[in-house]
């Protein structure tokens, strides 16, 4: 009688998503962002001016494109905080300014509240969903939902005519790529009938291939926010990184 053992050890991670479907997915298409949520991200860290031109349809009555406010500034300068706080049954989430700004942080914050017709309370904003703002101490954001974000990066998409003249698709309005930044679409996403070389990504639809350009960095940051999008969209909690799971065997 012979007697045996194998064993395997194999030390490649992967990492897991769980997707949504059904319902759930509807709904993470359909509800928007909250405000609480946008607001969270930029506390994290990223860029406040992208995250807001991306996410937000308009603050206390001002619409995106024309929207820039100084807002990466005030960021990067560590004037801008959030707290929670308990009001009734419901949190309440408050904007948290420095009593005494510095020099480099005074004009930026000065321009935002003209603008925006704000006054602090205590040195607080009150932080609300909607496009008007009901008192002078109330930032509100109309906030998209992850279809509206979708459409905004579906209008850089480049509509080949053949496609247009056969009734395959709408036209697509003009996209000024060469606009100031703040009125550019979102991401431009080239097509052609052959495949790219220098492509992010790229995938071949009904004979045409479309692709954004390696060298578009905003395009690129553009996809990749489009996962925390997704995550806030159902959540309303900043993402955490992937979960990486390593198989034992």
């Amino acid at each position: 009688m012979n007697l045996g053992a194998n064993a395997t050890y194999i030390d490649k991670p992967t990492i897991s998503y769980t997707p949504l479907t059904g319902a759930r997915f509807t709904k993470s298409l359909l509800t928007p962002i909250p405000p609480a949520a946008i607001i969270s991200l930029i506390e994290a860290g990223y860029p406040a001016d992208f995250v807001l031109g991306t996410s937000v349809r308009a603050i206390n009555g001002i619409y995106n494109r024309t929207l820039t406010l100084g807002r990466r500034r005030t960021q990067d300068s560590g004037a801008l905080g959030m707290r929670m706080e308990k009001r009734g049954p419901e949190e309440a989430a408050l904007l948290t300014l420095p009593d005494k700004p510095i020099a480099e942080q005074g004009p930026d914050i000065q321009f935002i509240f003209k603008t925006l017709n704000l006054e602090a309370e205590n040195g607080e904003i009150l932080l609300a969903f909607g496009s008007r703002q009901r008192s002078r101490n109330e930032l509100a954001l109309l906030s998209r939902s992850m279809i509206e974000i979708l459409l905004e990066i579906a209008s850089g998409v480049e509509v080949p005519d053949e496609h247009v003249a056969e009734g395959r698709t709408l036209p697509a309005p003009a996209a000024k790529f060469d606009a100031p930044p703040a009125e550019r679409p979102l991401v431009r996403i080239h097509s052609g009938s052959a495949r790219p070389s220098t492509a992010f990504s790229a995938v071949e639809y009904r004979g045409t291939w479309y692709w954004v350009d390696d060298g578009d960095f905003q395009a690129k940051r553009a996809f990749t926010f489009l996962m925390l999008f997704f995550s806030l969209a159902e959540t309303g909690i900043v993402p955490q990184a992937p979960v990486i799971t390593i198989p034992a065997n």
